[in-house]
């Protein structure tokens, strides 16, 4: 990263790939780029798994207590709130609000809203959680550790911890 000398930022970056064949293709036209931290992507047996969990814990819980509506998705968005870094909490003007909760819950049966008053007049304030579809691979670790002490508590037998680590690169750190 460098500075011109008309004062603004010149990011510079290099590939292993040729990509000349696409630089002319986009030549002349207007090109967006977007810089963030790079995750390694989570797997899909791990998202498997999690599904597999949920299912069992909820058919167990649904014996025990048969009235407390135990299914699945009641113990996905359960375990969804036990994860650190996956809600966020705004300040929606009160206008906005109806729009904006309806947008959010669209997003995903995982997503989910709790309002409360805000101290700022004219607002409502909400908790807004993310669904695991878009976790990254230590997001989806906590998940499934949570589901498996839940499913190991309800005497659920689950995978071993070799291969916990095999499926989702690291385990309980």
């Amino acid at each position: 990263m460098t500075r011109s000398r008309d004062g603004k930022w010149v990011i510079s970056f290099s590939t292993a790939e040729n990509f000349s064949e696409a630089f002319d293709d986009l030549a002349g036209k207007p090109v967006s780029v977007e810089i963030k931290r790079a995750y390694k992507k989570r797997s899909l047996d791990s998202n498997a798994y999690a599904w597999v969990l949920i299912n069992k814990i909820a058919e167990k819980l649904q014996e025990k207590e048969p009235r407390n509506g135990w299914t699945p998705t009641e113990v996905y968005r359960r375990a969804i709130r036990d994860i650190a870094g996956v809600c966020s909490t705004h300040c929606i003007p009160n206008d906005q609000v109806d729009d904006f909760v309806r947008d959010w819950l669209s997003l995903g049966l995982g997503f989910q809203v709790e309002l409360f008053p805000s101290k700022v007049e004219g607002c409502t304030n909400g908790h807004f959680w993310k669904g695991s579809h878009i976790y990254n691979s230590q997001q989806m670790t906590v998940l499934i550790s949570n589901l498996i002490q839940l499913a190991e508590e309800q005497g659920i037998p689950t995978i071993t911890e070799e291969q916990a680590q095999k499926m989702l690169g690291r385990w309980r750190k």
